[in-house]
């Protein structure tokens, strides 16, 4: 083989390891652009990308109150209250706590000295209305009566001034609603008056309400 073979035979051999060389670089160079570009758009665990984990957006709460003030629909003080929970400053021995809520009173014997059963409840604050359900229990002649008033002590009257402000009558099992206006009212009494000590008055759900 003459030396001119040779020698171009060594330049090919030459110029394809150049060419591979350069190949593998731009290979190389796309798969470090590839990962480079990962970095950026790969999701994380919780599904956000990259960009999206590093500025975090405001939550939904934040964007409709931004102040973190509370909400004010449910932090505003309760509208009823139930006769049952208030302080009772007169004729704990007149009544019972039925179920939490419900009032049972037994008539008195009507004697000169039992001829009406009364019990009293301190208003925490001003309330406008009384609502409730009376009804009469008991064995008793048809024609038995029992009267049932509400009371109250107006907040700038005399203590010992207690205007009537709600009435019914009931015959034995009977039942009907009673409602009154307390307006300015700091207390509210509950009084029932029998014509036969047979007879038991179930309030039912007593609450105040503005």
């Amino acid at each position: 083989m003459t030396a001119a073979v040779k020698e171009s035979k060594k330049n090919k051999e030459s110029n394809k390891k150049e060419s591979g060389w350069t190949r593998a670089g731009a290979v190389a160079g796309l798969l470090g652009a590839a990962a480079a570009a990962a970095v950026f758009i790969l999701p994380t665990r919780d599904g956000r990308d990259q960009t999206a984990r590093d500025n975090p957006t405001p939550s939904t709460a934040t964007r409709q109150n931004p102040t973190g003030t509370p909400n004010p629909s449910r932090t505003g003080a309760s509208n009823e209250r139930h006769l049952a929970e208030l302080p009772l400053t007169q004729g704990g021995g007149a009544v019972r706590v039925i179920g939490g809520r419900d009032l049972s009173m037994p008539c008195g014997s009507g004697q000169s000295d039992d001829g009406y059963r009364q019990i009293e409840y301190e208003l925490p604050s001003p309330y406008t209305s009384f609502t409730t359900r009376g009804t009469a229990s008991g064995r008793a002649d048809p024609e038995a009566k029992v009267g049932v008033e509400v009371f109250v002590r107006a907040r700038q009257e005399r203590s010992d001034r207690t205007p009537r402000v709600g009435t019914i009558v009931l015959q034995a099992d009977e039942s009907k609603p009673l409602t009154a206006d307390i307006t300015d009212a700091r207390a509210i009494l509950l009084r029932i008056t029998c014509s036969i000590s047979t007879l038991t008055v179930t309030f039912t759900d007593p609450r105040i309400g503005r």
